[in-house]
């Protein structure tokens, strides 16, 4: 999917295909927030499947509903279903404490002149791929930097997701 709406969008289809036991969906929050994402997500889900109670609000760990006949649906609103944000932002979290090259890139980030090029609401993505660019191979992509260990999967931070990840996709 290009965005969160196509995304949207598709879910329902999604359950309702036959031998789909499990969905797992990672959305970003975004600017509008958590409140905002979980309302849009929700509201989805009771009109394609009325029978199905969604709790109102998103719990921190993440949600897993059983669909009536259906898959056990889990969700995931980034950057750690409390703050608003993106991916860019729960894997900021995960860069070493102390690294001494975030503050030089935080401040090159600063100084660039306003109006930059981009966004302000992209800055999260220009500053982790920033930081990326400065690394021992530049430029690498996320899942190919976790695994370099430049960022730390395994970090106090990672922790909830990767629990709310293995019950979506294992248990």
């Amino acid at each position: 999917m290009e965005n969160d709406s196509q995304l949207l969008e598709a879910i329902p289809g999604k359950i309702k295909e036959p031998n789909v036991t499990r969905l797992a969906v990672v959305l970003d929050a975004d600017e509008q927030g958590i409140d905002r994402r979980w309302e849009q997500l929700t509201h989805r889900l009771s009109q394609t499947f009325p029978p199905v109670v969604v709790s109102g609000h998103l719990d921190a760990e993440g949600v897993h509903l059983q669909i009536p006949d259906g898959p056990l649906f889990s969700v995931w609103l980034m950057p750690d279903n409390r703050l608003p944000g993106r991916l860019e932002d729960f894997l900021a979290f995960l860069i070493p404490a102390g690294d001494e090259l975030l503050p030089r890139v935080d401040d090159f980030l600063d100084g660039l002149p306003k109006p930059r090029r981009f966004h302000d609401v992209h800055l999260s993505k220009a500053r982790l791929h920033c930081w990326l660019a400065l690394q021992r191979e530049p430029g690498l992509p996320f899942g190919t930097a976790i695994k370099a260990r430049y960022l730390e999967p395994d970090c106090q931070y990672a922790e909830p997701f990767v629990k709310w990840l293995r019950r979506a996709l294992v248990d």
